[in-house]
C-alpha cells in the first residue's frame, strides 16, 4: 500500500482547505445553536413573531479569504453572466447586509444627482460627392521625344 504525500507547494493549499472544510462545519453547527438562544432571548422578551426559528438566518463571515483583485474578478464575471447585482455583493464580495442597503441607498443618490446625458448631435443628411471620371494620362506616341 502507497501513501501520497502531496509535495511541499501542495501541502499549505491542502492544509488550509482542511481548515476552511471544518471550520465551515463548525459554523453551520453553532449556526443552530445560536438561533435556538435568539429565539429563546425573543420568547423572553415576548416576541413571538421574532421568535419562530424558522424565519432566523445566522450570518457568519466567510471562513475563506480571497484577495480584493480575486473578489473583484469574481464579482465581474458573475456580472458578466446576470447575476444580480445584489447577490454579487452579499455572496462574492461578501459584504453585510447593512453595508449592501447602504450602498443601495449611495447608488439611488449618485443616479439622481449625476448630470444629465447630453443629447446626441442631430446629423443633417448630405448629398453625396459628386463623382468625376478618372484623368486619364494623355496617350503616348511612339517616337516623339
Amino acid at each position: 500500500m502507497s501513501l501520497t504525500v502531496p509535495t511541499s507547494s501542495e501541502f499549505p493549499t491542502l492544509a488550509r482547505e482542511g481548515l476552511v472544510f471544518k471550520t465551515t462545519d463548525r459554523l453551520v453547527q453553532a449556526g443552530e445553536s445560536w438561533e435556538q438562544v435568539m429565539s429563546l432571548a425573543f420568547l423572553f422578551a415576548k416576541d413571538e413573531k421574532r421568535a419562530k426559528r424558522s424565519d432566523m438566518e445566522i450570518l457568519w463571515a466567510s471562513p475563506e479569504r480571497f484577495s480584493l483583485a480575486e473578489r473583484y474578478d469574481a464579482a465581474t464575471k458573475a456580472s458578466a453572466v446576470g447575476v444580480p447585482w445584489r447577490t454579487i455583493m452579499t455572496e462574492v464580495l461578501q459584504y453585510s447586509p447593512q453595508a449592501v442597503e447602504r450602498m443601495e441607498a449611495e447608488r439611488a443618490t449618485d443616479t439622481l444627482l449625476a448630470p444629465a446625458p447630453s443629447p446626441a448631435p442631430v446629423s443633417t443628411p448630405t448629398a453625396p460627392a459628386p463623382t468625376t471620371p478618372a484623368a486619364q494620362p494623355p496617350p503616348v506616341t511612339p517616337g516623339a521625344g
